[in-house]
């Protein structure tokens, strides 16, 4: 038991460093300087731009990088949007309620409909109603999913007007932010 349990937990500091290795060399791969991002098009002096990668440690070599992002990601600290300034965990926390929405919505549609189908595949093996419902779940697999977006979006929002073509409510309520989940104290 305790060679399994030490087993899994290197497991899972080998993948923790390969993620953490891709993550970081693929952001350093990325064209252009994290401060100018920052910054934009509007003109900044060299010791403004110098002051930020000091900063933000783009100053210190790629190793020392390395291991201060592994230490800020253990604790908990995501860095900052460069297209907000917010703080990446607090927009990943605002967000991630309606991932979970969908997430959960998308599995009970899929268990509504595929388990039925399975069934009735079952019943009827090797009949028209199996070679039937093959037929349609091997093309509803072939499809990319985005394009089964777009052919959801045009059928319940533009052609039946159930839900809104963006975002989760249409823009004709006007409903502060909020998780749906918290009360606002």
């Amino acid at each position: 038991m305790a060679s399994f349990v030490a087993r899994q937990i290197g497991l899972m500091l080998v993948t923790f460093f390969g993620i953490t290795v891709f993550a970081f060399l693929l952001v350093h791969l990325v064209p252009g300087d994290p401060v100018e991002m920052i910054f934009g098009e509007h003109t900044v002096d060299a010791a403004t731009i110098a002051r930020m990668r000091a900063e933000m440690g783009l100053n210190q070599p790629l190793f020392i990088q390395y291991l201060l992002y592994v230490w800020r990601i253990l604790h908990g600290d995501l860095g900052r949007s460069l297209a907000t300034h917010d703080r990446v965990i607090t927009e990943f926390l605002t967000y991630f309620p309606a991932t979970i929405e969908l997430a959960v919505s998308a599995m009970l549609l899929a268990v509504s409909i595929g388990i039925p189908f399975g069934i009735l595949a079952a019943l009827f093996r090797g009949r028209t109603v199996d070679y039937s419902l093959m037929g349609t779940a091997l093309i509803g697999y072939s499809m990319p999913i985005f394009w089964w977006a777009i052919l959801l979006i045009l059928l319940f929002s533009v052609t039946l007007g159930v839900t809104p073509v963006s975002g989760r409510l249409d823009i004709v309520y006007d409903i502060p932010p909020g998780d749906g989940i918290h009360a606002d104290r």
